[in-house]
């Protein structure tokens, strides 16, 4: 089958979950499929970035994201005459909708695979193309979380204007789609209201279970590990939460406690929590030594759909996980069993302080949390999963 996947970003180096989910589920569908990668990015890849991706695919396109002042601007301005909200006509080139329409008009591919709704305005352009619509993550929360973050009230005015078109847009653009994945199913129930049950598919997160395995690293004593692109709002509230208000409570019974803060792009805001008990690392070559050493993950997220890759990599890895209820929301996992969820500070800490003061509860969580993800987790399967919603896809507009 003749597979165009299209992308907002360009899908390497894995720095964040949405990269991580998009190159695996490519791995998985490319060798079975001949897939063509189609990806806006900005600034452009490099020559290593792209032999990375280029193996895994029969052709490879990558348009550059148009990001000077005047379009920046031109965006802004249109957004809000027009109502079409700023962040997705950011990703608007008109080189790639022209390359879309003459595919679409030539029968180039059997299947179109949108990744995010910012991609998902393409999807209409395909008239004779089914097309899948893939939502890893519910936008107009993140909106909703920036807008009541806000201060300034100019700023929040703008950012509610910007929240309220998302909100909007969010249900059109999932109706351009023939077929509509979530990574969980409440995102799939919240779909499903909007394009009918026999529209809405489950493509959820995975872990590459072999790739990601056990280390023989060394348990630092007291330590916690947070995992996770530090500009994506809803990471940033969750550690400043956690640093706020879990934090100080573990120190009282943990005064050693150190809290390591691993991702890119950390802020100013979350820069400055850097000291005696939180180390902010920025960006590292590779996440799983930091998690490795950690006696424990912690997940305390508290807005956002789809489901935490961050939570698959710990559990895979064997570390033992403590997360608020909506950070594990979509996964199956059983607290007490495979892990450990927590929704108040006192209670957070609590979790996070018996998990310190015993190796061997820590291990046991951890080793369950491994089992866990390798029966219900694996890429593999869940690429699978997805060769089979491009085969229903195929015939539906025969």
């Amino acid at each position: 089958m003749k597979v165009v996947v299209v992308t907002p970003r360009f899908p390497y180096p894995l720095r964040d979950g949405l990269l991580i989910r998009m190159y695996n589920l490519l791995k998985q569908v490319s060798g079975k499929h001949a897939v063509t990668l189609v990806s806006l990015a900005s600034p452009l890849p490099l020559p290593g970035e792209t032999d990375a991706v280029r193996s895994l695919v029969s052709d490879l396109v990558v348009f550059p994201r148009p990001r000077s002042l005047p379009r920046e601007g031109i965006n802004a301005a249109l957004s809000l005459v027009g109502g079409r909200p700023f962040t997705i006509a950011r990703y608007f080139s008109r080189d790639l909708a022209r390359f879309l329409s003459e595919a679409d008009e030539g029968g180039t591919f059997d299947v179109a695979h949108f990744h995010t709704i910012h991609m998902g305005q393409y999807a209409g352009i395909m008239k004779r193309t089914p097309t899948l619509l893939d939502t890893p993550d519910v936008v107009s929360e993140i909106w909703k979380l920036g807008r009541d973050t806000r201060r300034n009230p100019l700023t929040r005015l703008a950012v509610h204007t910007q929240y309220r078109a998302v909100l909007r847009y969010e249900p059109w653009v999932c109706r351009q789609a023939d077929l509509v994945a979530t990574v969980s199913e409440q995102d799939r129930s919240q779909v499903a209201r909007v394009v009918g049950k026999d529209r809405a598919r489950l493509v959820p997160n995975g872990v590459d279970t072999e790739l990601i395995q056990p280390r023989q690293e060394d348990v630092e004593t007291d330590s916690m590990v947070f995992v996770g692109n530090m500009q994506w709002p809803p990471n940033a509230d969750g550690v400043e939460w956690f640093c706020r208000e879990v934090l100080p409570v573990i120190l009282r019974q943990h005064p050693k406690a150190k809290l390591y803060l691993v991702g890119h792009s950390p802020g100013p805001a979350l820069q400055r929590l850097a000291g005696k008990s939180v180390v902010v690392t920025g960006t590292v070559p590779d996440v799983r030594p930091y998690v490795a050493r950690a006696a424990v993950s912690v997940v305390p997220l508290r807005v956002g759909g789809g489901t935490r890759l961050k939570i698959l990599e710990a559990m895979a890895l064997a570390r033992p996980v403590v997360s608020t209820s909506l950070g594990c929301q979509g996964l199956s996992a059983t607290d007490g069993q495979n892990i450990s969820i927590a929704d108040t500070p006192d209670a957070f800490a609590r979790s996070v302080g018996e998990l310190l003061s015993s190796e061997e509860e820590g291990t046991r969580l951890g080793r369950a949390g491994r089992e866990f993800v390798v029966a219900n987790y694996d890429w593999k399967a869940i690429g699978a999963q997805l060769s089979s919603i491009y085969a229903e896809l195929k015939p539906s507009r025969a």
